[in-house]
């Protein structure tokens, strides 16, 4: 066989051979795509790890508009019943109120406010604090209609930064309307009150989903608001070399399964994205089957909770079943044949386990029927 690949025995025994090498990587590739269905439980495999990413991205992102969107709509019915006759308005203390500036100033302290650079958190910045600051007892239907400026402010910035500044903005406004209410630095109708604190519910939620200042919310936070690129979502998810190769990736995946559910599409392309770092090289081929048992040892000796959280029994079941089909696709150099029938037997017989048809070695992975 290192004859005939070597073209020793001729031209016509070197192409046979090499026929049966590009059979071999495509009934591995296949076979991989495969397991990566059954793992994922998406339908169409990703061939990428950027396409994944680019679903948790999405998934992320709608997530966290719907539940913003929920909380503008809540402090709006705030806004509606201080307006309403027969309610008492809602007003902050003097004491609350002076603090504003100072809520702005820490918030955006280690950021770039410059009308140049950064033209609408610059804008935002000084028509907020003016609006704020009014001499007269500050309400709550005012500070709402600083929530909508504000929100109005980051669908105009222009880039990335800018667009951040204000989102921080507008989630310090939010703190000190949670801060003056919990020190009851305000005065108003029992009903208002009501209908605050169902708006500061959500934004609380929000803020335990989408923020917080351990490794997974400062993960889940750069996705949002940092990320330029599906490439970069899954190097902040995963880093960018082998699977676990960041120390905050199972708190991050922790918050994003609470973000986007366990049986979503977005958590199926996040183990998409895992089973190709460990059963794939940089070129996106299958690993052989000693690389790939490497691989799968060191995830599971140096990374085992990462692998609980990210893959159930039945999946890591399914995994080491993978490992074995490819331990007995191991080239027999001494016999060509022989190695074709250990490579395919050994496929057909692990996809019965995984409850489908031999069809799939036809390339044929979506329409195997179910044993």
């Amino acid at each position: 066989e290192d004859r005939m690949r070597r073209g020793l025995e001729g031209d016509e025994a070197k192409g046979v051979l090499s026929d049966f090498d590009k059979q071999q990587r495509e009934a591995l590739d296949t076979g991989n795509r495969y397991a990566q269905t059954q793992i994922s439980g998406r339908k169409d495999a990703s061939g990428r790890p950027a396409e994944a990413g680019e679903v948790v991205g999405e998934g992320m992102k709608k997530r966290a508009g719907e539940l913003d969107r929920q909380i503008d709509d809540a402090y709006t019915n705030v806004r509606a019943m201080d307006n309403t006759p027969g309610i008492g308005r809602f007003f902050f203390a003097k004491e609350a109120q002076h603090g504003i500036p100072k809520v702005f100033q820490e918030a955006l302290s280690e950021r770039v406010v410059d009308d140049v650079l950064t033209p609408s958190s610059s804008r935002a910045l000084k028509d907020i604090q003016a609006m704020l600051a009014n001499p007269e007892s500050l309400n709550i239907g005012t500070v709402e209609t600083a929530r909508r400026r504000l929100g109005k402010y980051i669908n105009t910035a222009t880039n990335r930064e800018d667009r951040s500044n204000v989102t921080v903005m507008k989630r310090a406004l939010d703190k000190w309307v949670d801060d003056a209410v919990d020190k009851g630095l305000f005065s108003g109708d029992e009903a208002i009150l009501k209908q605050l604190q169902q708006a500061r519910g959500l934004r609380a939620e929000y803020g335990k989903l989408f923020e917080g200042e351990d490794a997974g919310g400062k993960v889940i936070d750069a996705i949002l608001h940092k990320a330029q690129s599906p490439e970069e979502i899954v190097s902040y998810l995963f880093g960018a070399s082998k699977l676990g190769g960041k120390s905050s990736t199972v708190s991050a995946l922790r918050k994003l399964s609470s973000i986007v559910g366990k049986d979503s599409d977005e958590w199926g392309s996040v183990k998409e994205i895992a089973w190709m770092k460990l059963s794939r090289d940089k070129q996106g081929n299958p690993l052989t089957a000693q690389a790939f048992e490497k691989s799968w040892k060191e995830a599971l000796n140096e990374n085992k909770s990462l692998i609980n959280e990210l893959f159930s029994v039945n999946e890591q079941g399914l995994i080491r079943r993978y490992n074995e089909a490819l331990q007995a696709t191991k080239r027999e150099s001494t016999n060509a044949s022989q190695t074709a029938f250990s490579i395919e037997s050994a496929l057909r017989y692990t996809l019965r386990r995984f409850g489908q048809r031999e069809s799939f070695t036809k390339g044929n992975v979506g329409s195997g029927t179910v044993l």
